[in-house]
């Protein structure tokens, strides 16, 4: 406490700006007991957000005279999951899928905004939708397929979803929650919200792990998410 005591006298002289050797004894102190851990002073009860719940949707492809087989595998599911939860746990934020996925029979390939808008009908209350579909045609330029997005249905813009296609890479998933949880797309190489990649790291900065807190801590208290 005497060391403790000492810091705090010496920022009182410096004006109450804490310099880099004060802010290293004032730390050192409150490790050593005098109020616990440096991360436990800080943190509070706002700082707890509980896992996201995912709603998770499969599409099945149906051909005649054969059982329905799903677009993508439970392993890819997984895979999608576990990166996102990797990218976003150093923030203290998570997924989680909670019940049985559920399954769609028509909605396999989607070629048009209508396919995309269709989802809506499964919409589950209080989580975070996902719908892994075979094929995502980009509705903009019918030439090219996306490997994902997070769809709002302009209809009703409180509808809002993401949709994965089975040509995904391991990240996809990661960067539509990216979007659900608030932040725009990036022009930093390898940043989780950057269409550009050179094989590095990919990565969230403190700023979008922010935006994504802030973000998660409305939904739960508009009951968006339960």
């Amino acid at each position: 406490m005497t060391q403790l005591r000492n810091a705090f006298l010496r920022v009182m002289r410096f004006g109450g700006q804490t310099q880099p050797m004060l802010r290293r004894t004032f730390i050192g102190a409150v490790g050593m007991g005098a109020f616990g851990s440096a991360s436990t002073l800080m943190a509070g009860p706002n700082d707890v957000i509980r896992p996201i719940p995912l709603r998770i949707w499969v599409a099945q492809r149906v051909v005649e005279g054969e059982a329905p087989s799903a677009v993508v595998t439970a392993t890819f599911v997984s895979d999608q999951l576990s990166e996102a939860n990797r990218l976003f746990g150093g923030f203290d934020l998570s997924f989680e899928d909670r019940v049985e996925h559920g399954l769609i029979v028509n909605l396999t390939d989607l070629e048009t905004r209508a396919d995309r808008n269709a989802l809506a009908g499964q919409l589950a209350k209080g989580s975070c939708n996902v719908f892994f579909v075979g094929r995502l045609r980009d509705v903009d330029d019918p030439q090219l397929n996306r490997m994902g997005v997070m769809w709002r249905n302009l209809a009703n813009l409180k509808q809002k979803y993401v949709i994965v296609s089975s040509q995904a890479r391991e990240t996809t998933l990661a960067h539509e929650l990216g979007h659900y949880l608030g932040n725009g797309h990036s022009g930093v190489k390898n940043n989780l919200m950057s269409y550009e990649r050179d094989g590095g790291e990919v990565f969230l900065d403190e700023k979008q792990g922010a935006k994504a807190r802030k973000t998660a801590r409305a939904l739960f208290a508009s009951k968006e998410l339960q």
